[in-house]
């Protein structure tokens, strides 16, 4: 059985139901009871539902019995909410998270060596950033000599996808707070930079965002020089994004409300697809790779933490504190994507 936490959520329901789809028996959580009983019985006749809180480790320990991987989709994934990483260490069961949160990804090697010590995997970072990110930049700097001079990581999402209260509020708190890379200070939502994607999306002006590949990708790749970068399909609401970038980080739960509010009459515009490129710039040459999709951006991003809790019930998989990519290998993550009917360039 898997335990998906957050699992009537945005991203929670499309892992749910990569699982569901695949033959396993899930058990939907949150603290919501009543939206994972009617998500579950959405979902069909293998699917149950639980109320627990990742922030409750008795709640948590309670519904892992008899579970073998827990998937984590409940954010914000702050640096002091474990108690579900101590739930499956005292339950004997896998972890699986889809966060993007920086500061989570340098928390969670704190629980390297416990979970190696039970025979258990801690995968994070199982989405867009560091998880495809990390599976494309592995795979491009293959035979490389030498490190990368700089490294661009890129996220372009369509407009016409559902856009979560958490996740709004998430990019809201990004907008003009100081971003720590190797290279020096950067400014949230600031920096327009030219991006080429692949079509249908072509070249698109992204702006600077916050990410765990600004310490992942030193760590893997060697280079001192990182940038992530991120946007929109509507050219206004990236504008919008880099005004509020001026004013500087003074935004709050009042224009994250009003953001998620004014952004749903437009929602149905654009497309619902999305792409995550990695640029490895070196002297005499660049190498680019890039996953995407017309559409289902959001089932991109969802798709690692998809193959993770698979790869854990299935098979032997790295133990103790690893990225998706590290879990699964680079190339099969890539893989695991195209099959799920994505395309990957390289």
């Amino acid at each position: 059985m898997i335990v998906i936490f957050g699992g009537y959520g945005v991203f929670g329901s499309l892992v749910a139901g990569g699982l569901h789809e695949g033959g396993f028996e899930v058990t939907l959580a949150g603290r919501n009871g009543r939206l994972a009983h009617r998500a579950a019985r959405l979902l069909g006749p293998k699917a149950r539902a639980a109320t627990a809180d990742v922030t409750d480790f008795a709640s948590c320990c309670a519904v892992l019995q008899g579970a073998k991987v827990a998937v984590s989709c409940s954010g914000p994934f702050r640096a002091e909410d474990t108690q579900l990483l101590e739930a499956c260490l005292e339950s004997g069961v896998h972890y699986v998270d889809i966060a993007d949160a920086r500061i989570w990804g340098r928390r969670v090697y704190d629980f390297d060596r416990r979970f190696a010590e039970r025979g258990l995997t801690l995968a994070w970072g199982c989405s867009s950033f560091p998880g495809i990110s990390g599976a494309l930049a592995c795979v491009l700097a293959e035979g490389a000599a030498e490190p990368p001079d700089r490294v661009r990581c890129s996220l372009f999402i369509g407009n016409h996808n559902p856009k979560g209260y958490a996740a709004i509020r998430s990019a809201v708190s990004m907008i003009g707070a100081p971003i720590e890379a190797p290279q020096g200070r950067l400014t949230g939502f600031g920096g327009f930079e030219r991006v080429e994607l692949p079509q249908p999306f072509g070249p698109r002006r992204l702006l600077n965002a916050q990410a765990p590949d600004y310490d992942v990708m030193p760590r893997l790749l060697g280079t001192g020089h990182v940038t992530v970068k991120a946007g929109f399909e509507l050219a206004v609401s990236n504008l919008l994004f880099r005004c509020m970038a001026a004013c500087g980080p003074v935004w709050g739960r009042v224009a994250a409300r009003f953001l998620w509010l004014a952004g749903k009459p437009l929602g149905f515009m654009g497309r619902s697809g999305g792409a995550i490129s990695v640029e490895l710039f070196y002297p005499d040459h660049i190498r680019r790779g890039c996953a995407f999709g017309e559409r289902g951006a959001q089932k991109l991003a969802a798709w690692p933490a998809v193959l993770a809790a698979r790869g854990l019930c299935g098979g032997e998989v790295k133990r103790g504190c690893v990225m998706a990519f590290e879990a699964l290998g680079a190339r099969e993550l890539l893989m695991g994507l195209q099959q799920a009917g994505f395309e990957v360039r390289l």
